[in-house]
């Protein structure tokens, strides 16, 4: 299975979860800035009240090469969603995105208090749940792990 295959998968795993909980309404699963360059945002996007989730989905498999395993998908969850925050929260232009559902809306930064940085991994024995350990210096939040789904 070639990498862009397998990375679809572990994003559409990721969307199915969310959107068949009751975060159906508040899911946006790889918004584009509709009126601007047109390119994805994030893997999946929540936007509730006031509060503003942006996720990456990474679908690596750990092949005994912890460094790169690591380097890979953590340095490229971390560039997407910085890069995400960036557009929404401090954007010079107004960005607008779909939900599948509804028309276009703006997302309009002064709505949010700021954002909620969660980095997915599928095809492993764990997920993190807020930011991995090694994150502490780039960014802020929890650190939990929890076991999800069968070994690989």
């Amino acid at each position: 299975m070639e990498t862009q295959d397998k990375g679809l998968q572990g994003e559409e795993f990721v969307n199915e979860l969310a959107y068949s909980s009751l975060l159906k309404f508040w899911c946006y699963p790889g918004p584009k800035d509709e009126r601007g360059d047109k390119k994805e945002i994030a893997d999946l996007l929540i936007l509730f009240k006031n509060t503003l989730l942006i996720l990456s989905v990474k679908n690596y498999e750990f092949k005994g090469q912890y460094d790169r395993y690591f380097r890979r998908t953590l340095d490229k969850a971390a560039s997407q969603i910085y890069g995400a925050e960036r557009k929404l929260l401090a954007s010079k232009h107004e960005v607008f995105i779909k939900h599948p559902d509804r028309e276009q809306e703006q997302v309009i930064p002064a709505e949010y208090r700021g954002s909620t940085r969660v980095g997915t991994k599928t095809n492993a024995k764990e997920i993190w749940l807020g930011v991995p350990p090694n994150w502490q210096d780039r960014a802020t939040g929890a650190t939990p792990r929890r076991q999800c789904g069968p070994a690989s």
